[in-house]
């Protein structure tokens, strides 16, 4: 099994816009051929590269590759999960990650930190912080609710803050 070191990650690889590519495969046989881009999408839309008996995703490699060092946790900034240019990749906490998240698809209102309360017959602003939600208050309009959240999120998420 290799050991994945700033080394050994520089000789099997090149790096060209966001991919890694083979340079001197450990394994002679399969597809990988010097040359090629390493590795393909997951089904979450990761890119993942097989080497050492083991699937790597492939941001963590090209972070090791650029920076000699492999963090627990790297965000995507733009959140394109495929989009793996250094430059759009961050070393970060796993708080950071999810306060990069993007609109979810259960949502019903269409804006980030927005929903209806019907017990109130107004709407909610509120903002996730260190895994819970934190309440911001009720508006008469959807756009008020949709001010109120972007600013607190600004304040509490500084460069991490997504809208949505």
């Amino acid at each position: 099994m290799i050991e994945l070191t700033h080394e050994t990650i520089r000789h099997i690889f090149d790096y060209k816009d966001g991919h890694l590519i083979w340079k001197n495969p450990p394994h002679k046989k399969g597809p990988a051929r010097p040359g090629m881009v390493a590795g393909c999408r997951d089904v979450l839309g990761y890119w993942r590269i097989g080497i050492s008996g083991r699937r790597e995703y492939a941001h963590r490699l090209i972070w090791l590759w650029h920076h000699g060092e492999m963090p627990k946790v790297i965000d995507h900034i733009n959140n394109d999960k495929g989009d793996n240019r250094i430059e759009n990749l961050r070393v970060c906490t796993r708080s950071q990650n999810q306060m990069n998240v993007p609109l979810l698809n259960c949502n019903t209102s269409g804006i980030k930190g927005v929903g209806w309360a019907k017990h109130m017959n107004k709407w909610r602003a509120f903002v996730g912080i260190l895994g819970r939600s934190k309440h911001i208050g009720y508006y008469d309009t959807k756009e008020e609710a949709a001010e109120a959240a972007k600013a607190v999120r600004l304040q509490l998420h500084k460069e991490f803050a997504h809208f949505g």
